[in-house]
């Protein structure tokens, strides 16, 4: 049989025959037939003879294997690339043996729930979900693999530490959700790409000292983390480390950027060690700040979790956002300089009991959501109120802005108790500006 390149050759085994396709110079397994009961433990072979020509076996073809339930054991001394689901959901598969095999195409082993027994030396690209949703051995090593593809590792329930020395491309959701891992050793890569390490709640150790970016919600929901320490980076992107609820420290003395909520829910975290001659950002006990062109700081994160009373220094005119957020124990703030609150800025304060901002200009979206402890509050500079500023305030009473020219949409939403609000008449009023809480200003204009 042949097609315009290639002629199959179908070679028997024990328990099966298995279909080659022969080129010039090599031979690759494209099917399995006449399976003779359970196909359990399978030795492809180096080579096949075929007309005369002796061929070396380099390729297992793609789907070949896939949902052979039976499988338990696989090896092949010769083949170099494993094609795409060549051995997907074999949920029995348990050892594999590839000495030469140097590449893993897409979902390769995916879903091969038992496999741990993993012997491929050489392998140098992993591709995407190569290996997602194996069982893995507790200490996986890939001394030789430098490309590591999207979900490459994905929810590998056994897995729980792994070595890549070589490894300098590292994909988005290479490592997520799995379980029991706890130390990950990657000392050459560059870059954390998005959510590689997202929801690996036993994770305590990441050792990548040439890292210079940390992608977005890389690091989601790491419980367990309590410390990282990345000497080269310069960039936390978005969320990267969001809800690593134990983290206390974070070593990055040469970063030059953190994005939006990059720490978001981390209510431990105390200390941010950055370098004297960080061009960009700076930190004392209590609080991360950005250097900002005219000499003055922007309050980036709040470090004195355990804090009840802070006043903002006066250089301070800008609180980024969710710089406070979830700041249970803050009773009191005060910001003398503070022009502009961002969204978010103290959220779920729920100990939050005084607020003082005299030169406060604007105030974020929801800024003040959810601080259960605020019974009063008086701006008298603010001319901008963000939506849901002052939302979920039972408490809340009384609120005061006297220069006020606008007021957005449920700035008061859920704030049950709330008597008296104080504003200018010319004041642009959103629509449901007031809704979800019993005050009506048309009763009171």
């Amino acid at each position: 049989m042949s097609n315009a390149e290639n002629t199959l050759f179908s070679f028997k085994t024990d328990n099966c025959d298995l279909v080659f396709s022969l080129s010039d110079a090599s031979a690759s397994v494209v099917s399995v037939e006449n399976i003779a009961g359970n196909l359990i433990d399978l030795c492809i072979p180096a080579s096949v003879t075929a007309d005369g020509r002796t061929l070396p076996v380099t390729e297992i073809g793609a789907r070949v294997f896939r949902r052979c339930d039976s499988l338990r054991s696989v090896s092949c001394p010769s083949a170099e690339v494993i094609r795409e689901a060549a051995f997907s959901y074999c949920r029995k598969l348990e050892s594999v043996s590839f000495p030469k095999v140097r590449t893993l195409e897409k979902e390769a082993f995916f879903k091969c729930a038992k496999l741990a027994d993993i012997t491929i030396p050489e392998l140098s690209v992993i591709g995407p979900a190569a290996f997602s949703g194996c069982l893995m051995t507790e200490n996986t090593v890939f001394p030789k693999a430098v490309s590591v593809s999207e979900f490459a590792f994905s929810a590998c329930a056994g897995m729980r530490s792994i070595s890549l020395p070589a490894v300098t491309e590292l994909k988005d959701d290479a490592f997520s959700e799995c379980p029991e891992l706890e130390t990950a050793d990657i000392p050459k890569i560059g870059s954390i790409g998005k959510e590689v390490f997202y929801e690996c709640e036993k994770l305590t150790t990441v050792t990548a000292p040439a890292v210079t970016e940390i992608g977005e919600k890389a690091f989601f929901r790491c419980r367990s983390l309590k410390k990282i320490a990345f000497p080269e980076v310069v960039r936390f992107c978005e969320n990267a480390c969001e809800e690593c609820t134990g983290l206390e420290t974070v070593d990055c003395p040469a970063v030059t950027e953190i994005q939006r909520c990059a720490f978001e829910t981390c209510p431990k975290l105390s200390e941010m060690n950055i370098s004297p001659e960080n061009p960009v950002f700076s930190a004392d006990g209590n609080a991360l700040f950005e250097k900002m062109n005219d000499g003055s700081l922007r309050l980036m994160i709040f470090l004195g979790k355990s804090a009840e009373t802070y006043t903002i220094p006066p250089n301070v005119p800008e609180i980024y956002d969710y710089a406070f957020y979830e700041c249970d124990a803050l009773k009191e703030i005060s910001g003398p300089g503070v022009r502009k609150i961002g969204n978010g800025a103290f959220m779920y304060c729920s100990g939050l009991e005084s607020v003082s901002f005299p030169e406060a200009v604007s105030i974020g979206d929801g800024s003040f959501t959810e601080c259960t402890s605020l019974k009063s509050v008086t701006f008298p500079k603010a001319e901008t109120v963000g939506a849901n500023a002052f939302s979920e305030c039972p408490l809340l009473e009384e609120a005061a802005f006297p220069a006020l020219r606008a007021i957005e949409c449920y700035v008061f939403f859920g704030s049950r108790n709330l008597k008296s609000v104080t504003f200018p008449k010319d004041t642009f009023i959103s629509e449901n500006a007031f809704g979800g809480c019993p005050y009506d200003p048309d009763k009171t204009l």
